[in-house]
Parts: C-alpha cells; structure tokens; sequence
C-alpha cells in the first residue's frame, strides 16, 4: 500500500512487519533558528535525515534507531511529535495532520513489532519524551527570545548614551567648563547607569532561566550566548558529546556560519563518570569509558576572531570533501596495504607537482576520539612526524584551534621547509556513517602572520590542506552496552585528505616519488604511534 501526504511517501508491505517513509519534515533546532526543514528516510528501523533531498551525496545529518524508540504526540502542536530513544529526543513536526499520521504509524510499526527492546527501556524512552517538559521547554524559549530582544536595544541605547558623553567630553576639552556642561555630563552619566542595570539584570534573568532549564528533567541544552566584548551576537556553536546530558549536531549554513542542526537531548544517569583530560589511566579489565579525553566535542572557536570564518568554511568543505567517496575515472590507487589504501589525482599548479590525496584505512581496537587526540595535540608530534625538526604553538586561539609554527628536517640538497598553518578539531556526528557511533576531525590550513616570519632567508614556506576525519565503529555482531564496549568490540575509520604545495621549485617527477613513498609511511606510522600508546588504556569514546 502507498500513501502519499504532500512531500511524504510511505509504503508497507503485507506480508512482513516492515516500512518505508521519506519526505520532508521540520526539526527543532535550537533556541535561536527554531524549527527547521530537513529531508528524512525511515528504512529497515533507522530514520535518517539530511539538510535536503538534493544534499544525500553529502551524508546524513543524523540516524536513529526506532526499533526500540516511544512515539509521542504532542497536546499542543496537532502536526507535531516525538521520537525518544535511548534517552535521545527528536522533536519533529509534519507539514499536515496527514503526514504526521503516516510517519507515525510508519514509526510505530517497527516500535511495536520490534522484540529487541526490554520493557525498562520503553519506560525510560517515555519518561525522557515527557509533554510536561516540552511545554516547559517551549516556554522558556519564549521568554529567553524577548530577554534576548531587550539586551539588543539596551545595547543600542547604552551606545547612543556612551556617545554623548564623548560628545560632552570633547566640548569640554576645547572650552572651558559651563555649569551646564556639567549638568549635561551628570545626566548623561545616571541615564548609562540606569541602562548598564537594567542589561544587568535582563541577563541575570537569562542565567536563572537557563538553570532553571538545565536543572529541570536533567537535561542539558546550550543556548544563545550574548557576547558583551564587541563581538557578534551568535548561537553557542556545539557539537554532540558522545555523554549523557549532551548537546548538538554542528553543521554548516549556507551563510557560512556554524550553527545547531539539531538540539539531540541526551538524558544524564548517575552512572555518567567524567574523567581528566589527561589520558585515561591503566585499567586490566579493558572496559570502555566515556570520557573527557580531548577533544572534547564541545565546539569553543569564537566568532570574534579574524579566522573563525575561514575556519568554519575550509573544515566543513574538506569534511564533504573526504566524505565524497573516491571515483574510478578521477583517483588512482598507487598505494595498498591491508585495510590502508592511498589514492592521487595529479595536478600541477604553476608548473609544480600539487596533487591532491587521499587514503582510507581501518584501524582496529581504536577509538576516533583517541585517534584524533594524537594527531591534534601539539605535544606529541615531534613523536610520530619523523619529517618535524621544531613545532611551536604561536597562539591558542581556543581550546580547539591553534596556529602553529612547524619547521621540517632538510633534505639536501631541497630548501629547508617550514610551514604555519592553523589546526582545527570538532565533532561533527550530523555527518557520520549510519554504521558509526561518532565522527572527529582536525582541518589544518596554511596562514599567513607577519609575527612569524622564515627562520632563514634561505628557507621555503609550504602551503597545505590536510584533514583528518575518523568514525568509531562497533563491529558486526557485537552487541553490548556502549559502556561495556571494549577494544576487540571497535575500530576506527579513517580518511584522510591532503594536498600540500611544497613552494619553492622541485621537479614533479622528483616529487611524486618522494610522496608514494613518505604518505603510506606516515599513515602506517602514526597508525602504530597511537596503537601503542593506547593499547594499555581503557577504551574512550
């Protein structure tokens, strides 16, 4: 049977307890964008969604499970509802009553027949869906709007107000004191203060809502942060934390500024442990932990700075980019060993040899988190790198964004090499496999500094875009509790993307056989590095 509601298909067939539904429906965001049109696909139990039909290509944004999952109808909203599963809630709204009946029964049909579930996780899954804590929520998002609203034009005001007294200032200044001059002066100054405390306590108001909210139902939701130090007004840009009590999916919009995709509540257990962002110590017994290794997930580049745009814009562009797949007619193979297999394009740029690369590789008994924590942190690249003489870190723009300073060792008789770029890691799980747990990247680009200059005259500068993006993934069959996980249950896969300019002139030819033979050496390398430095550890996702 087909049934067909505006932008929405479902079919179900009659002799198996099994659905098909795609079409168009809106997902809560966040506080700032609210309600969003997303494309989503139910299949098999696994409802997916992506920015856009057109967008598939790209990935998902998001997967779910709905074999085990409650599905509630909203009292308020008549086009709305609810999925919650494994304390996860999407909350989606169709365009008709029609179409939210089809995705529902659509919905229900795996929830219903599914036996993998225990009656313990539907009543958790139905405690987390609550109505009473959406209606909540939904207040509270109100009321967080018009605060934010009068922040905005207090601002305004305040600024008006500094302005005339600068105003007062200079007149006094050039002329000599008047009484009335004074008087203007004190006026001016009482109507700043009055405004200055009513910012204060519209923002006091804010902070109470906001623990009042993130107390309630032991959820966790980030919201809109107002800068007050000149910069922008923007949403507090997160990733989804791979804990309890979590946030959101980050995805890119089309203005090129990084917003939530989806405001995924993960509902906090006592059981939750946070460990140091040191690496995890020795435990014999093998067992996972979820904890704070870096990165952390939580995204902390501010807008204000003069690279957070470019940043934003070459991560998520080299993260579709590795994502992509890797063509026949466009990638040749010229390197494979085991599951590590490298590919090349060639292309030349002002005569010199600027091939892009890009390998896959599986790497068992490892997490992406882990993965990803060697090849970020500064502190252990003199360690795997065999090419790095010096690495400095000339400025920590954020806990998740440095520029760094490296110079590599000469081989003679090529120019010694620098190179100054900066380096980014995030959590990206709106773009994850539906196979995976998680998504981590680092995004490293060339920049310029005039306080950096070349430590010889003789010395050449290299331009590069290297990224590096791993997934967690739970081997076929093995089927434990995500905190029971351990390393013989994971492993980690990899793609990494790169294409480095070597500046200066070195023959193509020359340059190609250096790069077939030093990338599979550096993969297999650094693969080892981090196999070694973990395998004593407990397992981090």
């Amino acid at each position: 049977m087909n049934i067909e509601c505006n932008n929405t298909t479902a079919t179900r067939s009659a002799d198996r307890s099994s659905a098909h539904a795609c079409g168009v429906l809106y997902k809560w965001t966040n506080y700032v964008l609210g309600w969003q049109r997303r494309y989503f696909e139910l299949e098999d139990g696994v409802l997916v969604y992506y920015k856009t039909q057109n967008e598939k290509q790209f990935g998902s944004r998001g997967s779910i499970t709905v074999r085990c999952a409650i599905v509630a109808e909203s009292d308020v909203d008549k086009c709305r509802f609810d999925v919650a599963t494994n304390g996860l809630i999407w909350y989606l709204r169709a365009e008709n009553i029609a179409a939210k009946t089809m995705w529902i029964n659509a919905l229900n049909s795996y929830a219903r027949d599914s036996g993998y579930c225990s009656p313990s996780d539907r009543i958790s899954n139905a405690s987390a869906c609550s109505t009473s804590s959406l209606l909540k929520t939904s207040s509270t998002v109100g009321e967080l709007r018009n605060k934010v609203e009068e922040l905005e034009k207090y601002r305004e005001l305040a600024l008006h107000q500094v302005e005339r007294i600068q105003r007062c200032i200079n007149t006094i200044s050039q002329h000599r004191l008047l009484p009335v001059e004074g008087d203007s002066i004190l006026e001016e100054g009482i109507a700043l203060s009055a405004t200055t405390s009513a910012i204060l306590s519209d923002i006091s108001v804010c902070i109470s809502l906001l623990n009042e909210q993130m107390s309630s139902d032991a959820t966790h939701e980030e919201v809109a942060e107002v800068r007050v130090d000149g910069c922008n007004i923007s949403p507090l840009e997160t990733d989804v934390v791979d804990v309890p009590s979590a946030v959101a999916d980050k995805v890119l919009s089309d203005d090129e500024q990084d917003w939530h995709d989806a405001t995924d509540i993960y509902i906090e257990t006592p059981s939750d442990v946070k460990l140091s962002n040191d690496v995890p110590a020795t435990n014999d017994t093998g067992e996972s932990t979820e904890c704070s290794l870096s990165p952390s997930g939580i995204l902390s580049l501010p807008n204000c700075h003069s690279l957070s745009a470019e940043i934003n814009r070459i991560t998520m562009e080299q993260l579709r980019y590795a994502k992509a797949g890797v063509e026949e007619q466009v990638w040749q193979l010229f390197s494979e060993e085991g599951d590590m297999k490298m590919y090349k394009r060639e292309v030349e740029v002002d005569g010199l040899a600027c091939d892009p690369l890009k390998a896959t590789h599986a790497v068992q008994g490892v997490s992406a988190r882990e993965f990803i924590h060697f090849f970020f942190e500064p502190e252990y690249k003199t360690s795997w790198d065999e090419t790095v003489e010096m690495v400095n870190v000339v400025e920590t723009i954020s806990a998740d964004t440095l520029v760094i300073h490296q110079v590599h060792k000469r081989v003679w008789p090529a120019a010694q090499r620098e190179s100054l770029f900066w380096s980014h890691v995030r959590q990206v799980n709106g773009y994850k496999d539906p196979d995976a747990l998680d998504l981590f990247m680092v995004c490293n680009h060339d920049c310029e500094r005039p306080d950096v200059p070349l430590q010889s005259t003789g010395n050449v500068r290299v331009g590069l875009t290297i990224a590096m993006v791993c997934e967690t993934i739970i081997k076929e069959g093995h089927t434990k509790p995500r905190h029971l996980l351990t390393r013989d249950d994971v492993f980690c896969r990899v793609i990494y993307v790169a294409q480095v300019h070597p500046g200066g002139w070195v023959p193509s030819s020359a340059l190609r056989v250096i790069y077939k033979r030093e990338y599979p050496k550096f993969l297999r390398g650094f693969t080892k590095y981090v196999v070694e430095n973990i395998k004593s550890h407990k397992l981090s996702i």
